[in-house]
């Protein structure tokens, strides 16, 4: 009984939305994207997290991120959908505790199979985690000193 007990609250770990979405910003720029937040997506649509790359002369491509600690599912799945609705978006990214990624997997299901393949799930401790590991490659990598500043 105890064990159940500290599996449920290990799944149910509460987060700070925002400090998420600047993590999430902060390692989209890392990575190289043009990385915002709160951008309008779409008609109806706005994402807590927006990266883009231009790719050449050939056009952009988008990956959504949005973070959910409560709320209701319908409204963010929605979101979502329309969010796909434009054509540079590649991969939507619900971020949130283990709890709430099973309930959200669980709504999805039952909608169409190209937008169950559109949604990717990350754990909001994995965002602070892959934050935390950006900085350190930063650090180690300065310490090279690849490019003199004048």
């Amino acid at each position: 009984m105890k064990e159940e007990k500290v599996a449920i609250e290990e799944e149910d770990y509460d987060f700070d939305h925002d400090e998420i979405v600047e993590k999430l910003v902060e390692l989209g720029s890392g990575l190289g994207f043009e990385a915002n937040s709160e951008v309008q997506v779409a008609r109806g649509s706005r994402a807590d997290v927006l990266w883009q790359a231009k790719i050449a002369n050939l056009g952009v491509v988008s990956y959504i991120f949005e973070v959910h600690r409560s709320g209701s599912i319908d409204s963010l799945t929605l979101n979502l959908q329309r969010a796909k609705n434009n054509p540079t978006v590649q991969k939507l990214v619900v971020v949130a505790n283990t709890k709430n990624l099973k309930r959200i997997r669980e709504e999805v299901e039952t909608l169409s199979e190209e937008f169950r393949k559109s949604i990717a799930y990350m754990e909001a401790k994995d965002a602070l985690r892959a934050s935390e590991l950006l900085s350190e490659l930063n650090a180690i990598i300065s310490k090279l000193e690849l490019v003199k500043s004048f």
